[in-house]
C-alpha cells in the first residue's frame, strides 16, 4: 500500500511538469513537426546547406589573382599575363557562381589572342580546379575580344574574330558564337557559328 502512495504522487508530479512546460509555448501550426520530432542540428543544417546551397550564392574565386592562378604563361618571357575579363555564374548547378576567365598577353605591337577558360567556383581561390579551355590562345579563330553568358549548364562565347588566315592588320572581321555545355564534371563543346 506505501509502494502504490509513493507512486502516485510521483506520476501526478510529472504530469504537473509536462503541463507546466507547454504553458506559454505557441499552438503548433500546420506544417509544424510536433514538439516531441526531431529538430535538425547544427551538423544536419551545415550538410543541408552544402548539398544545396542557395542559388547564386557568393564564389570563394572573386578575388582570385588570376594572372598567376591558372598556369597560363606567356610565350615570350618579357610578356605579362593580362586579365581580360572574369564573369561569374553557375555553371555546375550547385549554386555557387563559378569562373569564366578571359586571359591575353601583354604587346607593344598589336593585340593577342585570348584564351578562355571557366572554373569551379566551389574550388580553391589558390588553385581553381579547371572545367575546360573554351577557347585556346592558339586556336585558329583569332579572337581579340569576348562576350561571355552563363546560364546554367551553357556557357555561350560570342566575339570578334580574325579567320584563319587574315593578317593582323586586317582587324577583326569574323563573329564567332559558340555554347560550351557542362555535363560530366567538364564542359563540352557545341558547334562554332562563324559569320561575317
Amino acid at each position: 500500500m506505501r509502494t502504490s502512495a509513493r507512486m502516485v504522487p510521483v506520476a501526478a508530479l510529472g504530469a504537473l511538469v509536462l503541463g507546466l512546460t507547454a504553458c506559454g509555448a505557441p499552438a503548433p501550426t500546420a506544417g509544424t513537426p510536433p514538439s516531441g520530432s526531431a529538430e535538425p542540428t547544427s551538423t544536419d543544417a551545415g550538410a543541408s546547406a552544402s548539398a544545396a546551397p542557395k542559388a547564386g550564392a557568393a564564389s570563394p574565386l572573386k578575388g582570385a589573382d588570376w594572372a598567376t592562378v591558372t598556369g597560363y604563361r606567356c610565350p615570350a618571357e618579357d610578356q605579362k599575363v593580362l586579365v581580360d575579363q572574369v564573369v561569374y555564374g553557375d555553371i555546375t548547378g550547385d549554386g555557387v557562381s563559378d569562373a569564366v576567365v578571359s586571359l591575353t598577353c601583354s604587346t607593344t605591337t598589336s593585340s593577342n589572342p585570348l584564351r578562355i577558360e571557366a572554373f569551379d567556383g566551389s574550388s580553391s581561390p589558390t588553385h581553381p580546379r579547371s572545367l575546360g579551355v573554351l577557347i585556346s590562345d592558339s586556336d585558329p579563330i583569332y579572337l581579340e575580344k569576348a562576350d561571355v553568358t552563363i546560364a546554367h549548364p551553357t556557357v555561350t562565347v560570342s566575339g570578334d574574330a580574325l579567320g584563319p588566315d587574315a593578317p593582323l592588320a586586317a582587324g577583326p572581321h569574323v563573329r564567332l558564337t559558340q555554347s560550351f555545355t557542362y555535363r560530366d564534371h567538364t564542359l563540352r563543346p557545341g558547334t562554332r557559328h562563324t559569320s561575317g
